[in-house]
């Protein structure tokens, strides 16, 4: 019986079940697209649709664009992440090799809670004004966020369920890759209470923080490679 490298030094997997992996993870990203595209349609159904009546006839497109602006706001702000978190996901799916129960368990609680955010934009449509709805919305972007780091970190450990052709490197830029997007949601959290328009401009600072973190790898790898030389150096001294 044929054995295949497993997820550790002293695991080893047979090829059935590496081959039932690989297919496991087909199954799981479809499963993934097919729920983001739901969300994104949602977030379509729950616009604004008003009565003819409330305008007594007389209503144009701009005046229900305007009447209902913080609406239309706190989607398009909903449609960004979501499109922005769909995005990190075919980006991490497309380095991995094979899934296992603990990582597809884990991406579906990513995706649960992005249907929990997506409850609570509904909710801020019906109860415009109520600050407690645009903390929840915050709270569960950042343990979406936070669940596809572990989900991540969970392939990468070891290069547990990596692809061949991705660098140990580059398992690490991936990770601080996905990062802002939730740091920036717990940092909206603060400006909830400040004011609805303040908070939506909060999340512009994902924006600076992805600099950071990117310019902050950069650093810590140029010093990692610099000791790396170092040591090279005392070695052939030596």
């Amino acid at each position: 019986m044929t054995e295949i490298p497993g997820s550790g030094p002293a695991k080893r997997k047979t090829r059935a079940v590496f081959e039932r992996e690989t297919r496991q993870l087909i199954r799981l990203q479809t499963i993934m697209d097919v729920i983001y595209a739901i969300i994104i349609w949602r977030l379509f159904m729950i616009l604004p649709r008003p009565e003819l009546d409330e305008w007594d006839g007389g209503a144009r497109v701009i005046d229900v664009l305007v009447t209902y602006s913080d609406s239309f706001l706190v989607l398009l702000v909903g449609l960004v992440l979501i499109l922005v978190y769909w995005g990190q996901s075919n980006k991490l799916f497309g380095n991995l090799a094979r899934t296992d129960g603990p990582h597809a368990a884990i991406s579906v609680f990513q995706v649960v809670f992005l249907l929990v955010y997506l409850y609570f934009v509904g909710l801020d449509i019906r109860f415009e004004g109520d600050r407690s709805v645009l903390f929840l919305q915050s709270l569960s972007l950042a343990l979406a966020g936070f669940v596809a780091v572990a989900a991540w970190a969970y392939a990468g450990k070891n290069r547990r369920l990596v692809s061949e052709a991705i660098t140990d490197e580059e398992v690490k830029e991936l990770r601080i890759s996905i990062l802002p997007e939730p740091i920036t949601a717990l940092l909206t959290i603060p400006f909830v209470w400040v004011g609805r328009g303040w908070w939506t401009l909060a999340w512009l600072l994902a924006i600076p923080i992805g600099i950071l973190l990117k310019r902050s790898r950069q650093v810590s790898s140029a010093a990692g490679g610099e000791s790396a030389s170092e040591r090279l150096t005392l070695t052939q001294q030596e």
